[in-house]
């Protein structure tokens, strides 16, 4: 008989998490497992590729604003969000949540399931916790070290993480940053699975060429917002085109720093060398064809993107960020301080020593990522 499992989410907001969600569910045997995915908080536009045979529960209004901050409600001037939101803080902030969590679960959820996995980090956690799965497993995506959104509500996921039979880190730094900060035992690292076949197989789809031959071309792939820190990479370019580097810079994505990150480039006058390509369904034939792929976050739990990019054989050059020295391993690309100076003489020793770039490519020529390891642990704890 295959096993129910039920995958909770706060959203399915295409980015890094969904994108790993994505690339699991479509490896995971349906002989095997019959799976649903509860969406607290579900919208009608999201891009991602479920396969048929799982179901999508919605959420209700009341979880609605989980994935918003108060800053972005009241910037956005939505009253009836300011007051749910204010609502949420106050019944996590208490701990009354987890009866309203036994409410809604006896409302929405139809089966019984052998295993439940909270998916994503903060709120998921705390649902599944107080619910009644045999199994119950926590996904943890971000090091809390350094960015922890559900810290004032610090005992109550402490409660809930020790409530867990595992809890699943996708990077050895994630899983120290957790282990230290909640005090758990239960607790392991499991890459992301990534979809290989399918990342090779876009990058020979055709696309529209911006790459110059004459110049080192710079493509970095990722929301245009306060985490990915582009102002940074802007900058550092800035200063390189000053110093006489011949470079070009391209940006693939969208974000709530679009206009702010366009007004510095402008304001910079390099308009010229660094370019906005926008959100792209495909950005693969661009990271393929590229140079050197850069990473400016301040921080990231496991950054996918790393892992397409080495895929697709192009170095990189990274900030220090939780993950990065396990998917480079000090062959195929560089980490630097994270800070403007270290990015900056990061991709500046790459400029300066084509031996060093060289190097890395040959190191990647014989890259395979190992996805039937991933899976096998997984299919441990389901």
């Amino acid at each position: 008989m295959p096993k129910n499992i039920l995958f909770v989410v706060d959203n399915l907001i295409m980015g890094g998490v969904t994108k790993v969600m994505e690339n699991l569910l479509e490896r995971l045997d349906s002989n095997k497992y019959n799976i649903d995915i509860l969406v607290l908080h579900y919208y009608q536009d999201m891009k991602i590729k479920i396969p048929k045979n799982i179901e999508i529960i919605s959420g209700n209004k009341y979880f609605s604003s989980i994935d918003k901050s108060i800053k972005q409600i009241l910037k956005e001037k939505d009253f009836k969000a300011f007051i749910k939101k204010l609502k949420l803080v106050i019944l996590l902030k208490t701990g009354l949540i987890k009866k309203d969590i036994l409410k809604f679960r006896k409302q929405s959820l139809q089966k019984e399931y052998d295993t439940e996995i909270a998916f994503s980090d903060g709120f998921s956690h705390i649902f599944v916790a107080n619910g009644d799965s045999k199994n119950k497993i926590a996904w943890m995506h971000l090091d809390v070290s350094v960015q922890n959104d559900s810290k004032r509500y610090y005992n109550l996921v402490k409660e809930s993480l020790h409530k867990m039979d595992m809890c699943v880190c996708v990077s050895d730094k994630v899983k120290q940053a957790y282990a230290e900060y909640y005090g758990l035992d239960k607790i392991q690292t499991i890459h992301n699975v990534m979809n290989v076949s399918k990342i090779k197989e876009d990058s020979e789809k055709s696309f529209e060429n911006p790459f110059k031959e004459d110049v080192c071309n710079l493509i970095s792939v990722g929301r245009l917002d306060y985490q990915k820190n582009y102002s940074r990479f802007i900058n550092v370019h800035k200063k390189l085109i000053e110093e006489g580097y011949k470079i070009n810079s391209f940006l693939i994505g969208d974000g709530i720093e679009k206009e702010e990150l366009q007004d510095l480039v402008n304001k910079n006058n390099i308009s010229d060398t660094f370019c906005f390509l926008g959100r792209k369904d495909n950005p693969f034939p661009f990271v393929k064809n590229a140079d050197l792929f850069v990473l400016s976050s301040r921080y990231e739990g496991l950054p996918t993107v790393l892992y397409e990019s080495i895929i697709l054989k192009t170095p990189c050059v990274t900030t220090e960020v939780a993950g990065a020295k396990e998917i480079l391993e000090d062959k195929y690309g560089k980490i630097t301080e994270n800070s403007d100076e270290g990015l900056y003489n990061g991709i500046k020793e790459m400029l300066d020593s084509p031996q060093l770039l060289q190097e890395y490519k040959r190191n990647l020529e014989n890259y395979e990522y190992d996805n039937i390891n991933i899976i096998k642990k997984i299919e441990s704890i389901l």
